[in-house]
């Protein structure tokens, strides 16, 4: 009983940190002689392509709800 509580009482939180740790060795995929640099350059340049595949997707979306809004009928400005 005592151990089903404990497990009952974790937060989600370590296993998030878990998951964004495996995605990032996976994406980085580093090699044994890889210097903190070589990690820190691929690093900043996935975060780089991330963020801009982020906000061209974020675009996509917004621009496919408009349309999906107007075939219902509804009206819908879009602003750039």
């Amino acid at each position: 009983m005592t151990k089903l509580k404990q497990f009952k009482d974790l937060t989600p939180f370590p296993y998030y940190v878990l998951a964004d740790e495996v995605v990032m060795n996976y994406l980085l995929q580093p090699h044994p002689n890889d210097t903190d640099d070589e990690l820190d350059k691929r690093f900043r340049s996935m975060m780089k392509d991330i963020t801009q595949l982020m906000g061209q997707f974020t675009e996509a979306a917004e621009r496919l709800i408009a349309e999906v809004l107007v075939t219902m009928g509804w009206t819908a400005e879009i602003r750039e």
